[in-house]
């Protein structure tokens, strides 16, 4: 046979170790691939005076040290003016609020996973005339979603269903 047609051990080999070295590596780069963060069960909010406060377990944050989440909602707040001299009557001259409210907190990840802990005040500021005393009648969040952003990875925005408070 002549020269030109033989085939040499590194034209074997070359391909072959690069398909081997492809077949483990690619299993090792796919989770990190498709990672997305992902909530562990419900997020949990409850209720206080003028606050709500949600706690979410959220996973798949990958090879991420430090993730964001931010808690977004709507606040409404409802607020009127008692009289002096009218203790314990009902309050004049209502007004309603709607505000868009939200907070952020940056935690440590562990393992891809990450326990958030946020907390949403509403404002409840009122000024009232000739010496009336301010008083909140109602406050209520709706629209809430939780955003988590890792510092490395893709980011999520997860809604939270419900209405927290009664205006």
């Amino acid at each position: 046979m002549p020269k030109g047609n033989t085939i040499s051990k590194k034209q074997i080999l070359a391909p072959g170790i690069a398909a081997a070295l492809l077949m483990v590596m690619v299993p090792m780069l796919l989770p990190a691939a498709f990672a997305a963060p992902r909530v562990h069960g419900p997020i949990d909010c409850t209720e206080g005076t003028n606050v709500v406060t949600c706690t979410a377990d959220v996973s798949g944050l990958g090879g991420a040290t430090t993730a964001e989440g931010t808690l977004t909602g709507t606040a409404t707040v409802e607020t009127g003016c008692i009289n002096r001299g009218s203790q314990e009557q009902q309050p004049s001259g209502l007004e309603r609020e709607t505000t868009t409210v939200s907070e952020t907190q940056e935690v440590n990840v562990e393992g891809g996973r990450a326990t958030f802990d946020i907390t949403l005040s509403a404002n409840t500021d009122r000024d009232c005339p000739d010496g009336m005393t301010p008083v909140v009648t109602c406050v209520e969040f709706s629209s809430l979603s939780l955003e988590v952003v890792p510092n490395s990875g893709p980011s999520r925005t997860f809604p939270i269903s419900g209405t927290f408070g009664e205006c």
